[in-house]
């Protein structure tokens, strides 16, 4: 009789949970590539169990045929994409996806007086290529935030997390992996083609959630022989081609479109799902007919309402 007990929502090695905890001190290499978004989640040897916790199924990596963490690394990391698994290293046989939608591209079309906005979804792996590659910061003025929360409130379009994850996930896929664990809970990268007096800009803009507020970065695209800026430092938004007022002007049109979506989106919504910001003690999600986002006051009431919502979770697969 086959006796095998595979443990499904932990770690199966606790070497292998304190090398996580303690982020690789003897192992700078893989700190790097965890730090890069190579996580285990996205490896084609990964095989899920759940939302959290998979099988390395890698011959090759020290960690074989433990439960590791979806946010794990190792030196043997086979990048294929946070979504189907092909469980090979020979690229031709992955799959292209990378965990979003192939029918067709997750497209958004935006008017803002004479500016024209088209944002395509990027695969992340994509998105970090032109991130690292050409990307430069544009930076923000952080008073615009002071007040933000306050001015969407006014004009009717705020949103909480769960509400903007969920209307994301709907217009363009599931999120990506490219954020701060501990600090986050979700990003969203786009391209951004920017048109304005029949010039085109290339830009990408990246939708993130940090410590419980929401963020909307902006990097110029640089040609690669590009060597008029340079790239290693952010810079203040480029007048005439992106201005500071245009793209607070791009920024509260883009969560106006999110409002007008998730009006029509919530009329036929009923997916349970919470999300964590572990950094900030916050749970947010969707159970019984609401979008809800907590705050919890300490460690031991947050964790008694994730283990609430975790059951709720396992009732729901059973």
């Amino acid at each position: 009789m086959n006796k095998n007990k595979i443990v499904a929502n932990d770690w199966s090695n606790i070497g292998s949970r304190l090398m996580y905890q303690k982020q690789w001190p003897d192992d700078p290499a893989c700190q790097a590539k965890y730090e890069a978004g190579e996580q285990c989640g996205g490896c084609s040897f990964f095989a899920p169990f759940n939302a959290d916790w998979g099988l390395c199924c890698n011959d090759k990596s020290r960690h074989h045929l433990e439960t590791v963490f979806e946010h794990f690394t190792c030196p043997a990391y086979v990048n294929e994409g946070w979504g189907p698994h092909s469980f090979t290293e020979m690229q031709e046989m992955h799959c292209r996806c990378g965990g979003g939608s192939v029918e067709s591209e997750r497209v958004i079309e935006l008017e803002s007086g004479d500016i024209h906005y088209k944002l395509t979804r990027m695969p992340d792996d994509e998105y970090i290529v032109a991130y690292n590659d050409n990307g430069m910061r544009i930076e923000h003025d952080w008073r615009f935030y002071w007040s933000f929360e306050d001015e969407l409130k006014a004009k009717g379009i705020y949103l909480n997390l769960a509400q903007i994850h969920a209307t994301l996930k709907k217009l363009c896929g599931g999120s990506g992996y490219f954020y701060d664990h501990s600090k986050g809970s979700f990003s969203f990268p786009f391209s951004l083609k920017v048109k304005k007096e029949n010039k085109n800009f290339a830009y990408l803009f990246m939708v993130s959630d940090s410590r419980g507020s929401t963020h909307f970065n902006i990097y110029k695209l640089l040609e690669p022989d590009d060597d008029k800026y340079d790239r290693r430092w952010s810079r203040k938004p480029i007048e005439g081609e992106f201005s500071k007022k245009e793209i607070y002007g791009f920024i509260m049109r883009f969560c106006g479109y999110l409002a007008d979506s998730f009006k029509t989106i919530v009329k036929s919504y009923d997916e349970f799902f919470f999300k964590k910001v572990e950094a900030s003690l916050i749970l947010y999600g969707y159970k019984d007919g609401h979008f809800f986002e907590e705050g919890y006051d300490s460690r031991e009431e947050y964790e008694l309402a994730v283990k609430a919502l975790e059951k709720i979770k396992l009732k729901n697969k059973t």
